[in-house]
């Protein structure tokens, strides 16, 4: 190649994200507006309650994206408008911190190939679907991408930020990286706090699996923790308080097994990738503390799906699911963004398993997508014949 064709390589290259960050945009900002006129999701539920929140007459503990729609409103002067808007910049927001946290993990200072080909497969990777094991995608199995709820999305840059800043933070001992992992942790309370519930046990973990009994994580360990708490418990307080007909109550996979016809086999389809590549790639994942850090993560949170529920109304609702759905985002940045930096020494037949899991998962991911952007409800029910064609 011709030194004077890299720089207009370059600039290719980064034209093509650009557009791909663009059609993001678009793609979120049309799935948004097809909910609200269809009414299939939470999105119209949540934007009901932006004015009722400022107009004092209800509470919500996870108030971020609401509070997006209220001040977009001044933009667009109409309200689902501003709902369209906030919930795809939310979307592109965690894209880009997909696409800095890869180029970091992966010392790649500039684009390819393989940095689209991730970003795609992040944003369109569902879970692995049996049609024999039931006619819907994602209950009761969830996935990486869940494309119905608002608060998800706007969580989910700010869970990963979290997990990377934390990391760096005990590794590299440096106040900035302690500081934004903290600030991090707080924006994702109030944009959903069903991340800080399964992060602070995993963190708790992970230190003492690793031993890092250190002044410095110790303290960082207790200060997350009181902002936390704290943050938490009034948001409890004022969302199952007396006065409210939902309580938390423990109820062993009764949700998940309305949702399920086998748990087990449900946990090992939405975890699909991230299990195989853990199975097969052992030594990488010894050598990675995200990835470490996020399994705990994951783990704890099928915890809290398997153990705790609401009852009353809110019972069918699932909302102790939500972490377990976040972790799964997680799970899959991580694993794939690993398995792309080590591509080239993993061996021939994990390649081929592993690129065979990774083909299906994307197959069903981009087919509900495509579903619901045909008007299909939020599960994603399979038509069999059509699937296959």
């Amino acid at each position: 190649m011709e030194k004077n064709s890299i720089p207009y390589l370059m600039k290719w290259e980064q034209s093509i994200i650009a557009f791909f960050y663009l059609f993001v945009f678009l793609v979120a900002y049309y799935l948004t507006s097809l909910q609200l006129q269809s009414g299939v999701s939470d999105v119209g539920s949540h934007l009901f309650f932006v004015e009722k929140i400022f107009n004092g007459e209800i509470y919500l503990p996870h108030p971020l994206w609401h509070l997006c729609v209220h001040y977009m409103k001044y933009v667009t002067f109409e309200e689902k408008s501003a709902a369209a808007m906030v919930t795809a910049l939310f979307v592109v927001f965690w894209v880009y911190v997909v696409h800095a946290v890869y180029r970091f993990w992966t010392g790649k200072e500039k684009n390819d190939r393989w940095t689209l080909l991730f970003l795609a497969i992040i944003f369109v990777i569902g879970p692995a679907y049996l049609p024999t094991f039931s006619k819907f995608i994602i209950p009761g199995v969830g996935s990486p991408n869940i494309i119905h709820n608002t608060t998800l999305f706007a969580v989910k840059p700010f869970a990963l930020l979290t997990v990377l800043f934390t990391i760096l933070a005990l590794e590299k001992k440096i106040l900035s990286y302690y500081v934004v992992g903290a600030v991090s942790l707080l924006f994702s309370i109030f944009a959903k706090p069903s991340f800080v519930i399964a992060f602070l046990p995993a963190l708790a973990f992970y230190i003492l699996f690793k031993r890092l009994f250190n002044k410095e994580t110790v303290i960082y360990f207790v200060l997350l923790s009181l902002m936390s708490v704290s943050v938490l418990g009034y948001q409890f307080m004022h969302t199952y308080g007396d006065e409210n007909d939902s309580k938390v109550i423990v109820d062993f996979l009764g949700v998940w097994s309305r949702y399920s016809p086998n748990v087990l086999i449900s946990i090992m389809l939405g975890l699909m990738f991230p299990l195989v590549y853990t199975l097969l790639s052992i030594k990488n994942v010894k050598e990675n503390n995200y990835i470490q850090l996020v399994w705990l993560i994951t783990l704890v949170s099928i915890g809290y799906a398997a153990i705790f529920a609401e009852s009353g109304p809110r019972y069918n609702h699932g909302n102790f699911f939500w972490s377990y759905m976040i972790s799964l985002s997680l799970l899959y940045v991580v694993t794939i963004a690993d398995y792309f930096k080590r591509m080239n020494h993993i061996n021939r037949m994990s390649k081929i398993i592993l690129n065979t899991v990774l083909i299906w998962q994307i197959t069903v991911g981009v087919y509900y997508l495509v579903r619901f952007m045909e008007g299909y409800d939020a599960a994603g029910l399979v038509v069999l014949p059509k699937f296959i064609s």
